[in-house]
């Protein structure tokens, strides 16, 4: 127990040390191969319970290990990913459904890197709608920059013909300038990233700015991890505030929300709203927020309509239960509730 968190960890280099033992301290037990089932189904419940109806998550995917001393390899970890979400589907058909991101590590030597974009492709390949791209994550001020893997992240457009594997770059998560952290938000765009991840720097890069919203890819923002972890210390001087006041494609997410036990997906909504939107803002801004982490889905387009075609459904239950409990002019019933 930490009562003094801000003199403890009292800058962003000690807090990812802490991070990363954290991680390590856990992995041995939820990597046993029958408990990661069960743990991975249980990630699914939580964030049904928090009325999140899909998710894409980023894993290893390596590690899963059996007590006959068996690790397998990354195939067998998407497989159980896949199994475990067609299962919770089926039980749950209100659910969306779950799609993986393979992550790396950015203290790798370029050629495991190299290794995991040729498996990558060939994941994207065989389960193109279940496994959809490819990131790299870790601390970008200590560990390496997008442009340290510049060759093996090339390596699928270098094909012929050229692959198109998707990337979703954690790229600027930092608050200074002039960095080779910050310059991943160039690198990230160069390399034509579906999505970028926390872009906290991107506020000081006016062009960059610009190409994003061109280009309209969406910046993946995580308030809480973003405080935890010091780039901010009041939520409303948070660089998205801006972006979100000049309408930017923005979705809000988690970001290991457990390591701080963290709802799934509330929590963030919360911050979001209380101290990244305006003082005017009302349910219209969390509205469009749940509006856009459907729109800048990996689903297919089918899957987009079914899902908007779910939540439109929660959503119109949700406002009629607001109207009915506050609203005492409203018909009980809500056959007069104006949606």
């Amino acid at each position: 127990m930490v009562t003094d968190p801000q003199t403890t960890y009292a800058d962003n280099g000690q807090i990812w040390i802490r991070f990363a033992r954290y991680f390590s301290q856990v992995a041995n037990m939820v990597f046993y191969a029958p408990i990661f089932r069960d743990y991975f189904w249980r990630n699914l419940e939580e964030f049904r319970a928090d009325n999140v109806q899909y998710i894409e998550l980023r894993s290893s995917l390596e590690g899963v290990f059996d007590l006959d001393g068996t690790v397998h390899d990354e195939e067998f970890g998407l497989q159980l990913y896949k199994n475990v979400t067609d299962e919770f589907v089926k039980a749950f058909p209100d659910f969306s459904g779950a799609k993986i991101i393979r992550s790396g590590s950015r203290n790798s030597s370029a050629d495991k890197i190299l290794e995991e974009v040729k498996t990558a492709m060939y994941l994207h390949k065989k389960y193109p709608n279940f496994m959809i791209g490819y990131d790299l994550v870790g601390n970008e001020a200590y560990f390496n920059p997008l442009l340290f893997y510049i060759e093996a992240l090339l390596y699928p457009s270098m094909q012929n013909p050229p692959y198109e594997l998707p990337y979703f770059f954690h790229a600027g998560e930092t608050n200074w300038q002039g960095t080779s952290t910050d310059d991943n938000l160039a690198d990230a765009l160069l390399l034509n990233a579906t999505r970028i991840g926390h872009g906290y720097a991107l506020i000081k890069h006016p062009k960059l700015r610009h190409l994003v919203r061109e280009r309209n890819i969406p910046v993946e923002v995580n308030p809480i991890s973003n405080q935890v972890l010091h780039l901010v210390s009041d939520p409303r001087n948070h660089p998205m505030t801006a972006l979100m006041a000049d309408n930017f494609p923005i979705v809000v997410s988690s970001d290991d929300c457990a390591t701080w036990e963290a709802l799934p997906l509330s929590h963030d909504y919360y911050m979001a709203f209380m101290d990244l939107s305006g003082q005017d803002a009302d349910l219209t801004f969390l509205k469009q927020l749940a509006i856009n982490s459907i729109k800048y889905s990996q689903m297919e387009q089918h899957e987009k309509k079914r899902a908007m075609k779910l939540w439109q459904a929660k959503w119109d239950t949700f406002i009629k239960q607001i109207i009915l409990e506050y609203l005492l002019d409203c018909d009980y019933n809500g056959s007069k509730c104006d949606l």
